[in-house]
């Protein structure tokens, strides 16, 4: 699952690079590698998640953008750590737009039970179908076959 996303940091990029680099700052099980200063890095999670960080500056604030693939739970909390971090600073939280806390539409009772309705009547039609389809012309050929096979043994056991 590819996770992107980017926060604007009402602070100097030095200051973010600091704070993101910090060997004291309590950031899970977290590599640090491949650091240009202080323009990107690679963060590498425990479950071996690899993500890209950039720092842009931009006047005094700084745009931290980032990139990478991995797991559902991973995408969460990379999400969740970047808007925490962006929030520390006195950026805006953007963690709703990038993972909804609540659906915007749970379907009703009614809903569901048409769709599936729906679903059982389109799965009997192409039944019906592929049944004329089968082996030998399908259900009315085994019928002719069956009464001439009735009609053979009653015309030999007379």
């Amino acid at each position: 699952m590819e996770m992107t996303g980017e926060y604007r940091i009402p602070a100097p990029r030095q200051v973010v690079w600091d704070a993101l680099t910090d060997p004291t700052a309590p950031i899970a099980p977290v590599t640090i590698s491949g650091q240009v200063p202080p323009q990107s890095l690679t963060l590498t999670l425990a479950d071996g998640t690899g993500i890209g960080v950039a720092l842009v500056e931009d006047g005094d604030e700084t745009i931290l953008g980032y990139t990478g693939l991995g797991e559902a739970v991973s995408v969460g909390r990379v999400a969740a750590f970047f808007d925490a971090f962006a929030v520390r600073f006195g950026g805006e939280s953007t963690l709703e737009e990038v993972m909804p806390i609540a659906p915007t539409h749970v379907p009703k009772v009614e809903e569901l039970v048409e769709e599936v309705e729906q679903a059982a009547e389109q799965a009997e039609e192409r039944l019906e179908v592929a049944a004329g389809k089968g082996f030998l012309g399908g259900p009315i050929a085994w019928g002719f076959i069956a009464v001439a096979v009735l009609i053979v043994l009653l015309a030999i056991f007379r």
